[in-house]
């Protein structure tokens, strides 16, 4: 399958909602696509607040190449055939192995 155009983007803007505030929280953040599955890096595993509000919350908004897309989040588990998946399309975007989150149907 072929990435649209903006998957070359340096970066996209991830909304989730804060898990106290219930207030939205958008944070510009890598990302890769494939698939109609746009995958994220959370630089700070688990700790990011980013990460804990879309575990209480996974519904999340995106906006990439100006398009607004919504879609829900969860994280993708260690060894999985997913899980390689997407570090050889961040490794080959960035030069890096993250820990990865998927945002499924906004693509």
């Amino acid at each position: 399958m072929t990435s649209p155009g903006w998957a070359g983007d340096a970066s996209c803007e991830l909304t989730t909602t804060g898990r106290r505030t219930g207030r939205p929280h958008a944070i510009e953040i890598w990302f890769a696509a494939r698939n109609g599955r746009i995958y994220l890096l959370a630089g700070g595993r688990d700790g990011s607040d980013w990460v804990r509000n879309l575990r209480a919350e996974p519904r999340v908004s995106l906006r990439i190449g100006g398009a607004p897309r919504t879609g829900r989040a969860r994280v993708i588990e260690d060894g999985t055939p997913e899980d390689a998946l997407a570090r050889r399309l961040l490794v080959a975007k960035y030069g890096r192995a993250p820990t990865l989150l998927c945002v499924n149907g906004c693509g």
